[in-house]
């Protein structure tokens, strides 16, 4: 015996967006996690952590 309303499922693509962001999410935090135990040295450790900052999209520098 039904209750009457249909289940209405998210796309395919919905779903795999959703999982794939799932998975950076946990990448990320796993990366942050070896980060803070590698033994590396405070300097380095910014080094690679903003290794990216102060770039546009196409790698050249903002402020140029």
């Amino acid at each position: 015996m039904g209750t009457g309303v249909s289940a209405r499922r998210y796309s395919v693509v919905a779903i795999l967006l959703h999982w794939t962001s799932a998975l950076c999410v946990l990448a990320l935090v796993g990366l942050g996690l070896v980060m803070a135990h590698a033994g590396l040295t405070p300097m380095r450790q910014f080094q690679l952590s903003s290794s990216t900052k102060g770039t546009s999209r196409w790698g050249s520098p903002c402020w140029s």
